[in-house]
């Protein structure tokens, strides 16, 4: 028994922002699943954690951002 279980998060599923609601609604159930799985898997020596990264410069958070100051 025992292993670990790691998923990305993100930064957005705590703060919210403009034009990344649903994105961050799903980083926020990754999360919370996370949460129950600590909870439920310690006594198989199962741990669980999310790896949040804050925004990344790309194509899509560039564009995102350009429509934010239009």
């Amino acid at each position: 028994m025992g292993g670990s279980i790691i998923l990305t998060g993100s930064v957005a599923s705590a703060k919210g922002t403009p034009a990344f609601a649903v994105y961050g609604a799903s980083k926020a159930a990754v999360r919370n699943f996370v949460r129950g799985w600590t909870v439920e898997l310690k006594d198989r020596h199962i741990r669980s954690n999310v790896l949040s990264p804050g925004p990344i410069r790309n194509t899509t958070i560039g564009s995102a951002t350009a429509r934010q100051h239009q």
